[in-house]
This record gives structure tokens, C-alpha cells and sequence, in this order.
């Protein structure tokens, strides 16, 4: 959820996604005549990548990190804090969150291992 794009590379990787979504809401605010309501609902995430590369001084003039090591980081969520009603059909929603990275060393600018992430998403 927070690693940047081409961040790792790697030839053999495994990922594990784990996610805990709550059944209750925190509150459900919706207007009769309003497309826009918000329900959140508090989520869990835990996620961990470990990767390989058979031959990394082949890039020569390309800087980049391979998580042999593993890359983990959990997180907790705000789904659906925003949602947009879209012809009856489904909902555009909002969602945010924090995550914290959990390997030893920082990967953003060398000075926090956390991140606030929001996302979009459909709901049905």
C-alpha cells in the first residue's frame, strides 16, 4: 500500500494481503434527497513481499532496492468514509487509512515509517 511504483524489483516474489474488515459502521450519515452519504467502517491490513533477483549487477546505472529481506507493514482503514450514490446502481467510495512500515529500516526520506494513504473504490 505504500511502496511507490518500480520501487522493488525482483524475478521470483511472494505477496500476502491480509485484510480484516469490522461489520459495524461508526456511524451512517445519508440524506433523502443527497447522492452523498458516509458509513465507515474500520479495517485491518497486513502486508509482507519477499523477492528474489538471480543477477542484480546487471543494472549498471538503475537504482533500485530487491526486498529480500521482506517488505511488511500494517495498516488500519477507514472504508466507504465518502460514498457517492451513482445512477442506484453502486456507490463511488472514498477511503483512508494509516500505515506503518515494520522493516527495520525507513524507506520513504530516511525520517518516518508511516504513511497516510486514501484510495477509491466501488461498492455495491
Amino acid at each position: 500500500m505504500t511502496a511507490y511504483p518500480y520501487q522493488y524489483y525482483s524475478d521470483q516474489f511472494l505477496f500476502f494481503l491480509y485484510c480484516h474488515d469490522f461489520d459495524w459502521k461508526l456511524y451512517k450519515l445519508e440524506g433523502k434527497d443527497t447522492k452523498l452519504s458516509s458509513t465507515p467502517s474500520i479495517c485491518l491490513q497486513y502486508n509482507i513481499l519477499y523477492g528474489t533477483l538471480n543477477n542484480p549487477g546487471a543494472q549498471h546505472y538503475v537504482q533500485f532496492s530487491v526486498p529480500e529481506n521482506s517488505y511488511n507493514e500494517a495498516g488500519i482503514l477507514l472504508n466507504n468514509l465518502l460514498r457517492i450514490r451513482y445512477y442506484n446502481l453502486y456507490y463511488l467510495t472514498l477511503n483512508t487509512g494509516y500505515f506503518y512500515h515494520l522493516t527495520p529500516y525507513p524507506i520513504f526520506d530516511g525520517k518516518q515509517n508511516w504513511r497516510f494513504v486514501y484510495g477509491l473504490g466501488v461498492d455495491l
